[in-house]
């Protein structure tokens, strides 16, 4: 596993962990106000089309899928909701997003993918198809990305794999001399 930004990943998952307010959504004949960020803000989903099916519990929507809470954004064409039944209540049990997958987190971090598939119970999350995540200047990519959500740690696999990572400036000049001078 590469021990990657945990902060940037769990801003992902949270991105994701908004939709488990559709499952609400589609058994409740109110909104939860899950929180996508800790904005507090409203959840909006909008698609050109909703299938629910009680029974299966499975929600799906399709077509130009944009679901936001503040400033953070998920963007596909198609996005699959499973939960089951847990003593009465309803719990998530899975998500995938597919086609065109675009997550973007309040700090702007970004990932994309062919497909994402959250796991809560596993607290794992797995992109596949072509992915990218970028934080900033610092960019990994490679065909699938598995993330731990709880530790916040990855593994890039499948193939070819790329990191890019732009190092930071010492921006303390005298600091840097002093370990130059140290080295010597």
């Amino acid at each position: 596993m590469i021990g990657l930004s945990k902060t940037h990943f769990a801003n992902i998952i949270l991105g994701f962990v908004l939709t488990i307010g559709l499952v609400f959504f589609a058994t409740s004949p109110s909104f939860a106000q899950l929180k996508m960020t800790d904005s507090g803000e409203p959840i909006e989903v909008l698609a050109d089309q909703l299938d629910y099916d009680d029974e299966t519990r499975h929600a799906r929507f399709t077509g130009n899928v944009l679901a936001t809470q503040g400033k953070s954004e998920i963007y596909c064409q198609e996005l699959d909701v499973f939960y089951k039944e847990v003593d009465g209540e309803n719990v998530l049990e899975k998500l995938v997003a597919k086609v065109d997958v675009l997550i973007i987190t309040e700090d702007g971090e970004e990932a994309t993918a062919d497909q994402a598939t959250y796991l809560p119970e596993e607290e794992t999350m797995v992109l596949v198809g072509d992915v990218v995540i970028k934080q900033g200047e610092n960019v990994i990519s490679g065909p699938k990305v598995e993330i731990e959500t709880a530790t916040g740690k990855a593994k890039v696999s499948g193939g070819r794999v790329r990191s890019f990572l732009k190092q930071q400036p010492d921006k303390d000049p005298a600091a840097k001399a002093e370990k130059s001078e140290k080295k010597d």
